[in-house]
């Protein structure tokens, strides 16, 4: 017989699941439920997912995070997000240079 409680903790989860947010043994714990629980896998299904044979389609015994690679979000991490931030502050500044020497330039020209 299936715990109703059982079924409000899959669902609390599950956001975290298709996010590749929880540990291993909580995914596998997610995977087995959904095999065996239609309410919970429907509810899964209406999150546009579909159920896979185990996390990422392990074999014998691989220990990698379940949802590995299904993530709805493009979140990174904050040293990548630094190094955008710096990259972007690098181009930005030399057109800006540019602009200004093209700028001298034609006032110059004009000028002299």
């Amino acid at each position: 017989m299936k715990n109703e409680y059982d079924c409000e903790i899959i669902t609390d989860l599950l956001p975290l699941y298709l996010d590749g947010q929880v540990s291993y043994e909580t995914g596998m714990l997610v995977v087995e439920h959904l095999k065996n629980c239609s309410s919970c896998r429907e509810i899964y299904d209406s999150m546009d997912r579909t159920i896979e044979n185990g996390p990422t389609g392990l074999q014998n015994g691989e220990k990698e995070r379940p949802g590995h690679g299904v993530s709805r979000s493009t979140a990174m991490k904050p040293g990548k997000i630094r190094f955008v931030n710096v990259m972007l502050a690098v181009i930005f500044g030399y057109i800006l240079l540019n602009v200004a020497v093209c700028a001298l330039i034609f006032i110059d020209i004009i000028l002299f």
